[in-house]
């Protein structure tokens, strides 16, 4: 019986200086094992994931946006807003609502449809992109085994689902996520069988496919001058020379590119794919680059993004979850260059499976480890204050010992959007001082999470004080107990104004 690579190797002829014919998928059941493999292997990924507490740190302060207005369009229903987003916590007033219009309404949309049937939980906000995800996997895969074969496909969704990347920003309910990228491939693929057949059902599907991912995100348009470019320049034999100038931008964008959460290894094979495919470019070997197409475009669209955002990628990492698809298929190809150096010992199918599997599993494991540091950096590097509680157990607290329409005052002061998710309360953070108390008791502003404010609200009733800071603030906590009754909820000091 033949193994994967067995099956790869009978099916590659050459090494990359060969291509696949486009359109000749390979129908043994190696492909629906493999997918299958790395369809389950990855969903496992997304499901320790999916429920994880929304915290201090890049993936919990992305939500900060999609997550409020998906549970305010389950609260009011859509159509109250118009679709825009509204911002607010609690039950407020139309008057009072802050609305936020910077984004298409589809990601929050479809979070706010798994909430309305199965309530507002952690799991249900990451659910659609962890779908999306998964979907991508799938999709990135039958884009690679459709032109270059069950081995460059299976690495290419292996290095896309578990890439740190993927791992911590997968099920991010953010609008740069997993949906996005998604539309974007089909988009993509879609433009591709169009390039070889001028069928007019691939352009229905191109628009199709590009109108969802408009409505999930604006990076959807840089897709538009990376197809424009490649149409313009496939259609004019003189203008071709010009392509050899992308795989060297696209080096500079790859090799600039912080290696934490796409990984070296996945950098370094990008690399070698790009000076591969820039010596073919060169060569003007247009037969052999025609399968590339899709990788390119993908690489293309990711560096666009990275180069006219520059400012928003460096101060955001999630949002290069749009170069990610086009790394890991580049990779997986880059890997062919690989084989090929190796001697031809290594290079028989079974050396070749071993040394692979241990690649994967040594990746795997490396990305969890990496996914985990990068999660904790907010902490570890001191941007945030060490806590002995959780915003969860903060906010979930408020929640309990509150009601509807009722605003607390709290001496935390992270300001993350975690604790508005948890407490879904009109709250004034980080009052730690007697001035600032005695600010803070009459009606008025609360403010919201990224400096956003919400006009009007109630008199607070409650004070949440954390017990480590009645000794850290100790004069507020003196005068509080002197006040107002008070008694402890869940290791939370919780005082009563009226």
């Amino acid at each position: 019986m033949k193994t994967l690579l067995e099956s790869y190797y009978s099916s590659r002829k050459g090494s990359m200086e060969s291509t696949h014919a486009i359109g000749q998928p390979r129908k043994n059941h190696y492909v629906w094992l493999s997918l299958l493999v790395l369809m389950s292997t990855a969903t496992f990924a997304r499901l320790a994931m999916i429920n994880r507490p929304f915290a201090a740190d890049s993936e919990s302060t992305a939500c900060g946006f999609a997550v409020p207005i998906a549970r305010n369009y389950v609260r009011y229903g859509p159509v109250a807003s118009r679709f825009a987003g509204v911002m607010n916590v609690d039950q407020v007033a139309r008057d009072n609502w802050v609305i936020y219009a910077h984004h298409p309404p589809l990601v929050p949309l479809l979070v706010a449809a798994v909430q309305s049937v199965a309530g507002v939980f952690e799991w249900t906000a990451r659910m659609i992109p962890s779908l999306f995800s998964l979907t991508s996997t799938a999709l990135l895969f039958a884009m690679a085994q459709w032109r270059f074969g069950l081995l460059v496909a299976f690495i290419a969704g292996i290095l896309y689902a578990f890439c740190p990347m993927t791992i911590v920003f997968g099920g991010m309910p953010e609008y740069i996520n997993g949906q996005l990228v998604f539309f974007a491939l089909a988009t993509v693929e879609s433009y591709a069988r169009w390039d070889q057949t001028h069928s007019p059902r691939w352009i229905v599907a191109l628009v199709i496919f590009f109108i969802l991912g408009a409505l999930s995100d604006w990076p959807i348009f840089y897709l538009v001058p990376v197809l424009s470019t490649h149409y313009l320049l496939s259609r004019s034999s003189r203008s071709r020379a010009l392509l050899c100038l992308f795989p060297f931008w696209a080096a500079r964008v790859i090799f600039h590119h912080q290696g934490m959460l796409h990984t070296w290894p996945v950098l370094f094979l990008v690399g070698m794919y790009v000076v591969i495919t820039s010596r073919r470019i060169i060569a003007r070997d247009w037969i052999a680059l025609r399968p590339h197409l899709v990788p390119l475009l993908l690489l293309g669209w990711g560096a666009l993004h990275l180069f006219v955002g520059i400012q928003g990628n460096y101060w955001q990492e999630w949002w290069s979850v749009i170069l990610t698809p086009g790394l890991a298929f580049a990779a997986a190809l880059g890997i062919e260059v690989v084989i090929d150096f190796l001697p031809y010992v290594l290079r028989r199918p079974g050396p070749i499976t071993v040394l692979l599997a241990v690649a994967v599993m040594v990746f795997i494991a490396s990305s969890f480890q990496v996914a985990k540091s990068f999660s904790e950096e907010w902490i570890t590097q001191g941007w945030v204050p060490v806590q002995d509680y959780t915003l969860k157990e903060l906010g979930t607290t408020i929640q309990s010992i509150s009601g509807v329409g009722e605003g607390i005052l709290t001496s935390d002061t992270t300001h993350e959007p975690a604790l508005w998710f948890y407490a879904d309360r009109q709250i004034r953070p980080g009052i730690t001082s007697s001035e600032k108390l005695n600010q803070s008791l009459s009606a008025g502003p609360y403010p919201l999470y990224y400096e956003y404010l919400q006009p009007k609200g109630p008199s607070p009733r409650w004070f949440v004080m954390p017990a480590s800071h009645q000794i850290q603030f100790q004069p507020l906590a003196a005068e509080l107990d002197a006040r107002f009754p008070h008694h402890l909820v869940n290791g939370f000091m919780v005082y009563q104004f009226y």
